[in-house]
């Protein structure tokens, strides 16, 4: 879905996309309104369920032109505790399409994991590749445990400042209807920084503990697939989730420890 900058919000979702994207680009300074907005949908899926890792773009420009579009700041609005946490990795995307992704200047030197929490909002750079892929029975917690099935909720909405993606479009009017009222108090503001645990990928750093390795596809619009591989040192990882719902975690990685490569 799209919302203009300078809208006026028909719904309770309408008004929180609003305010996370004036909480992230402003309110017009710096940037053309009448060309600015947020780009957002609402995920619910199955806790074990992956969210392969790909690059949000503008994916109408990418077909017309080759060009690689991507937002200026990409978010995650946590909604449930459920499921894989997110993963976001120091790998931009390349500039157009058919660019390999790894043209082995620039190393992966650091990724980020956040664990799901209701409440919990994360941003990063739009032209980071992310996802939230299963980590299989690595030990890793995936949300509550001993409870009712639930499911993995999220909203997430991408700031544009430059152009609105081709293939977005506004919330059809009979749906916005239908939706829960906005609220005389804006629901959102953005609270203090919750503390960011370092872990490295070197076996025995950070505290100790074993590492893994993982292999996931990267999906490339019209380029074939990518893999992704990756060390990360999960034993210190289950050991963080479990102790801190909702944890946020920096990974560094030493040469060798995420590499992608063309299949």
């Amino acid at each position: 879905n799209w919302f203009p900058v300078d809208a006026t919000p028909r719904c309770l979702l309408e008004q929180l996309v609003q305010a996370i994207f004036r909480s992230h680009a402003g309110d017009g300074g710096g940037f053309d309104p009448s060309n600015a907005g947020a780009e957002w949908w609402t995920l619910s899926i199955d806790p074990e369920d992956d969210i392969g890792l790909h690059f949000d773009k503008d994916y109408g420009t990418e077909a017309d032109t080759g060009e690689n579009a991507t937002p200026s700041v990409a978010t995650v609005t946590y909604l449930s505790d459920e499921g894989a946490p997110t993963i976001v990795l120091d790998q931009p995307c390349p500039a157009r399409v058919g660019d390999p992704l790894d043209d082995g200047t620039a190393p992966i030197r650091a990724g980020w994991l956040s664990f799901p929490k209701p409440g919990k909002h994360v941003r990063f750079d739009g032209r980071l590749l992310h996802g939230a892929p299963a980590l299989g029975t690595s030990g890793v917690p995936c949300g509550g445990r001993g409870r009712r099935r639930r499911r993995r909720v999220s909203l997430l909405v991408n700031c544009w400042i430059d152009r609105r993606p081709r293939l977005a479009s506004p919330l059809p009017e009979d749906l916005a209807r239908r939706l829960s009222p906005r609220l005389t108090r804006v629901p959102f503001a953005l609270a203090t920084p919750s503390e960011i645990v370092r872990l490295s990928s070197t076996p025995g750093g950070s505290g100790g503990g074993s590492c893994a390795d993982f292999h996931w596809s990267v999906a490339q619009e019209g380029e074939g697939e990518s893999t992704l591989f990756v060390r990360l040192p999960i034993d210190r990882i289950a050991e963080v989730a479990q102790e801190v719902p909702g944890a946020s975690i920096e990974l560094q990685f030493h040469f060798g420890g995420a590499v992608c490569f063309e299949n």
